[in-house]
């Protein structure tokens, strides 16, 4: 699943312009998605763990309802289990585009144009 959206100058150059990316492709078990398995966390969609994780920094979660997390077998500091979310849940993929309207930058489909000239 892959957006694009434009927000701001449609001049044809993107001289002075930041622009942003979306890939709407992370999902997990339970989500409700055809595939229904740790879709891009881990190396071959196994369930994640120290060994088969494919990001590098886990994202800032605490914004996002419980609905909207799953939970992983991987050990946090506080003794409990690192939880993920799934690009297939609609209010998480909402809440991505409402950060990226105001200018915050997390993952999502989603392309915007700020002009800054």
């Amino acid at each position: 699943m892959i957006f694009f959206f434009l927000i701001s100058s449609l001049k044809a150059d993107i001289s002075g312009k930041l622009l942003f990316g979306y890939q709407g492709w992370f999902g997990a078990p339970g989500d409700g998605s055809d595939w229904n398995y740790w879709k891009h966390w881990s190396f071959q969609n196994v369930p994640p763990d120290c060994n088969s994780l494919t990001f590098d920094f886990h994202p800032d979660l605490s914004e996002f309802d419980s609905d909207e997390l799953f939970e992983t077998e991987i050990p946090t500091n506080n003794g409990g289990k690192l939880n993920l979310y799934s690009a297939y849940k609609y209010k998480t993929v909402r809440r991505h585009f409402e950060w990226m309207q105001v200018g915050i930058m997390y993952e999502s489909p989603l392309i915007i144009c700020y002009d800054f000239s």
